[in-house]
């Protein structure tokens, strides 16, 4: 059953002024503090370059919140449900596979009113998106994304079972990596986000998916199959980028012309590396599409 109660309209309307008016302050701040020392050098490249990173703004606050939020329960189902040394938010609880769905399927630890927050936030992306970065606004990652989560956290409402949701929230943070390097490209790092990326939505999943799978109901088992396949899909076009990455890495260590220019990008003389003319040059090295 899918039904709001009048306390679920109330947190969803606080969420969604609270992360527009996130997204007003960090757009004003963004454009002055970054790209406004930019304009007139290349306006087509600064410009995709800005839209980019506004595009990544509304996912800072609910990446983070969702980190913070899951480690609580996450503490729970690893300290518990996996090491077996019982943790005062499992009391009640057996520690086995049916005690684990039990603690997962219900409202916990404020687990409703971030899940309703992350609806806000899906709700928010693509209104915000058609009318400030359309051109970043992707198919899968985006409309079929954040219309799937919609109708699962109405699900999961319904059901009164959402801490399943966020119990997950860790693995937002190689999100929270990639909008942080995407907004600040002195933040950007690979190897950072493949080793948060491998240790949360593979490590970590695995962990929590494998009773779920022998546990759950058929509908659960489906969803945590389907989101995983996503995770690999995900997992693999990285890969494939840093395959990329370095060999255009070899190529370039072979030109002279490279060499004497460092701050050059893509062939670019005299553009700063840190610039959003040389973030935006670097589009093609870029994963095509975003991970939520």
């Amino acid at each position: 059953m899918m039904a709001l109660e009048r306390d679920d309209v109330w947190t969803l309307g606080v969420s969604a002024a609270a992360l527009l008016a996130w997204y007003g302050v960090a757009r004003v701040v963004l454009g002055r503090w970054r790209f406004a020392r930019h304009a007139g050098g290349d306006d087509a490249a600064t410009a995709r370059a800005f839209s980019r990173a506004r595009s990544w703004l509304l996912t800072v606050p609910i990446a983070a919140a969702f980190v913070v939020g899951g480690l609580r329960p996450a503490a729970a189902l690893v300290g518990s449900f996996t090491l077996g040394v019982r943790t005062p938010d499992a009391a009640g609880f057996p520690l086995d596979g049916p005690g684990m769905m039990r603690f997962v399927e219900r409202d916990a630890l404020g687990s409703r009113q971030l899940s309703l927050a992350y609806m806000a936030f899906c709700a928010l992306d693509l209104l915000v998106g058609v009318v400030d970065y359309a051109g970043e606004l992707q198919v899968l990652t985006g409309w079929v994304h954040h219309s799937a989560y919609t109708i699962i956290v109405l699900w999961l409402c319904g059901d009164r079972s959402t801490l399943g949701f966020t119990a997950f929230g860790v693995i937002e943070l190689p999100t929270l990596v990639m909008a942080a390097g995407a907004i600040v490209p002195a933040l950007h790092s690979e190897a950072v986000f493949g080793a948060t990326f491998a240790a949360t939505r593979l490590g970590y999943y695995s962990l929590l998916a494998v009773p779920a799978v022998r546990h759950a109901s058929w509908v659960r088992v489906a969803l945590v199959v389907l989101v995983f396949g996503l995770h690999c899909y995900w997992m693999a076009a990285w890969w494939q980028r840093q395959t990329r990455l370095t060999a255009k890495a070899r190529a370039a260590a072979d030109t002279t012309a490279v060499a004497s220019n460092s701050a050059a990008v893509g062939g670019r003389r005299g553009v700063p590396a840190g610039s959003p003319v040389a973030c935006a040059a670097a589009v093609d090295d870029e994963l095509p599409f975003k991970i939520e």
